[in-house]
């Protein structure tokens, strides 16, 4: 290696480490307690198949505690745990879901198969906590159709792999501004709290209004490991039980585990990703079941023993049948990322 590569190459590093010495002041400066998070859904980090639910992808930031202005946390006060402005957390996110048919390379897709369908949103959280108990109040609005970029994000992604290639998108469901609201509460029941690992159970329930999706969602979650937070599961997308929130819990000089696993029944009304749209009638749509079951499992890892303490996680996700005609169930895989700033 030439000198002037060593330079260079020693340069590189230097400003690298400037810039992570950056960092890290920053994060004090800011109260270290903002988060960023990334969430990325997919059925091929699981299974060949390219189908259904096949991608949903999310970037989060949560503010520090109390940071938010008032005009943005106000939905904090609807909470029977509300503790004041300065108790809440707000995280604001943008997300986009993807759906197909199990036939991509047909130029007409079938009309008893899941139709094409995108969504790109807008999500603000308000999280309270008291006592055993946590609850999120939601609000997302976002566009359906083409609007939502899903068609070329899906045609891009199979540009530069090798996989078929989607025909069908000029049949999906069409542009349609998009409004949610959901209100879901947690409690975390101690079960085994000992100096060796922790462990819970956490019942879940959430309620969900919205021409996206309209159901109530009822689950049951274990979780252990060597520290167990007294918060949520890591961010999901869903639709169903699911949050914006990308903040998570690292002690200080540890690294921790924890395992989870969960069982959620799903009571729908109504799924735009099944039924089609509420307000065309000629919008393509399938024989939907109004009620199916999920089970994920997932580990999760926090390290606190860096300046900028991050977390990693993923989860494994069955999903029953969710119409008539479907062959076989849904299983996908979801990649977690968070970073504390």
């Amino acid at each position: 290696m030439s000198p002037n590569r060593n330079k260079h190459t020693g340069s590189r590093l230097a400003r690298a480490a400037a810039m992570l010495v950056l960092l890290a002041a920053g994060a004090d400066a800011l109260g270290g307690d903002n988060y960023l998070g990334l969430v990325s859904d997919n059925d091929l980090y699981v299974d060949g198949r390219d189908r259904h639910y096949t991608a949903g992808t999310q970037l989060a930031w949560a503010m520090a505690r109390g940071a938010a202005p008032r005009w943005l946390s106000w939905p904090g006060a609807l909470s029977p745990l509300d503790g004041g402005a300065a108790a809440r957390e707000v995280s604001l996110a943008i997300g986009q879901v993807i759906a197909t048919p199990e036939d991509l390379a047909a130029a007409n897709p079938d009309p008893t198969d899941r139709p094409y369908a995108g969504w790109l949103y807008g999500d603000l959280a308000v999280i309270n906590h008291a006592g055993m108990n946590e609850d999120e109040i939601g609000l997302s609005v976002g566009t359906l159709g083409p609007a939502s970029l899903a068609a070329k994000a899906h045609r891009l992604l199979h540009d530069l792999t090798p996989s078929v290639k989607p025909r069908g998108w000029h049949a999906q469901v069409d542009d349609e501004p998009t409004l949610q609201l959901r209100y879901r509460f947690s409690r975390f029941i101690p079960v085994k709290p000992d100096d060796v690992w922790k462990g819970d159970l956490v019942p879940r329930a959430q309620l969900s209004l919205g021409n996206v999706y309209t159901g109530l969602d009822l689950g049951l979650a274990w979780r252990f490991g060597s520290y167990v937070p007294r918060r949520d599961l890591p961010a999901r997308i869903g639709p169903g039980l699911a949050s914006a929130t990308p903040r998570f819990e690292a002690r200080r000089g540890r690294t921790d585990w924890m395992f989870r696993a969960d069982v959620v029944g799903h009571l729908v009304a109504h799924n735009v990703f099944l039924d089609g749209s509420l307000f065309d009638d000629d919008s393509p749509g399938v024989d939907s079941r109004s009620f199916a079951w999920q089970a994920s499992a997932g580990v999760q890892f926090t390290c606190g023993t860096l300046p900028l303490p991050f977390a990693f996680g993923f989860t494994y996700v069955w999903r029953e049948s969710e119409f008539h005609g479907q062959r076989g169930m849904n299983r996908y895989g979801s990649v977690n990322l968070a970073l504390r700033f």
